[in-house]
């Protein structure tokens, strides 16, 4: 596939900003850094901090008025404000890549992501996700996230998501999906385009290697794990009914894109959903069990079945 504009397909870098533009500098630079160079940046701003307003203002020659938009965002919340991007006619890719505004992208993210999602048919939807490199508030290593070995698909993301959305990039087909659902606001936004990218029959590929910087710090909304605590953290909260909000998002917009699911994958989405919402506890588990769902931990895989033991699916 080739690019709108050179030899090289083009990328849309669709970043969503909120407050505190400490990092954002750090980022905006790693951007301008990539290897791949046919890229656009479009920046959804969804507050009146004046700090990033004036960071961004700042990097507008650095990237060139013709390859750096901000534009308002829905103020809506984060995953409304990158969907706000999905959906905007006025951006034009082939490939695009959700970005945070404080990591930091290893140099051949762009161009690693795109040889890869050019394996997939341009009609399939493909998307990209990598493991990532955790720093502190500092930018100091702290390890790896999770490296997961089971095979990502349709079963598996509907209950996680196994990469994060700063490392996401998707071809064109998996944004038409998006814009298809008609969801707009509601799920996670990363945790979405797994999950229709795969039930639709399309292709999510997991590179182990990570692609960039991930900060955690006391603004981030979610982020991945790496310490034992962490894990052991997760199993708790899988059995205590936390994630029942987000499973509850997604199965709502699930039933109104079930017609985008391929039949298979409607069979399997349906069961769960039984399962989700069954009062009896003999049928909560059997469905569980018929809709083959999976964590890519087996300690966790557990834990579903403990939640829906409990009723907190």
């Amino acid at each position: 596939m080739s690019g709108e504009t050179g030899t090289r397909p083009k990328v849309a870098v669709l970043m969503a900003v909120f407050e505190d533009a400490r990092f954002l500098p750090e980022q905006l630079s790693s951007i301008r850094a990539q290897s791949h160079e046919n890229f656009e940046v479009w920046v959804s701003r969804d507050c009146e901090d004046e700090d990033v307003g004036a960071v961004l203002e700042e990097h507008v020659p650095t990237f060139g008025a013709d390859r750096f938009f901000v534009l308002e965002g829905p103020k809506q919340g984060c995953s409304a404000n990158f969907l706000s991007l999905i959906f905007n006619p006025e951006i034009r890719a082939d490939y695009l890549a959700y970005s945070d505004q404080d990591d930091v992208w290893y140099r051949d993210k762009l161009s690693r992501a795109v040889a890869v999602l050019e394996r997939a048919p341009d009609a399939v939807p493909a998307l990209y996700g990598s493991r990532t490199r955790l720093t502190d508030e500092n930018g100091r290593d702290v390890g790896l996230s999770p490296l997961y070995r089971r095979p990502p698909c349709f079963r598996n993301a509907l209950t996680q998501n196994i990469a994060s959305g700063h490392t996401m990039v998707m071809n064109r087909a998996a944004r038409e999906l998006l814009c298809a659902s008609g969801a707009r606001e509601g799920p996670i936004h990363d945790w979405w385009t797994y999950l229709l990218v795969t039930g639709a029959g399309g292709k999510m590929f997991y590179d182990p290697h990570p692609s960039a910087w991930y900060r955690r710090h006391r603004r981030n909304l979610i982020g991945p794990s790496v310490r034992p605590s962490d894990h052991a953290r997760r199993i708790a909260r899988i059995v205590s009914g936390d994630f029942r909000d987000s499973t509850a998002a997604n199965c709502r917009a699930l039933y109104g894109a079930r017609h985008l699911l391929t039949p298979e994958n409607q069979r399997i989405f349906d069961t769960y959903h039984q399962a989700v919402t069954e009062g009896r506890l003999s049928s909560r588990l059997q469905r569980i069990r018929k809709s083959g769902v999976y964590r890519q931990r087996r300690a966790e895989t557990l834990g579903l079945f403990a939640a829906s033991l409990l009723n907190k699916l």
